[in-house]
């Protein structure tokens, strides 16, 4: 029950009051997601691809 009592002292978020929050949010987070793919060392998967 401790627990439940905690919970109700958030107050209510409306996905109105921060929908330019959220995308902004996402679009950097997918900006950042890029710069680190653009570093990352090029791994061979050994998918398709033959080393003989």
């Amino acid at each position: 029950m401790a627990e439940h009592s905690r919970l109700d002292n958030w107050p209510r978020l409306r996905v109105d009051d921060w929908t330019p929050t959220r995308d902004t949010l996402h679009m950097w987070t997918q900006i950042i997601g890029k710069i680190r793919l653009a570093h990352a060392p090029l791994v061979a998967t050994g998918g398709k691809s033959r080393c003989t």
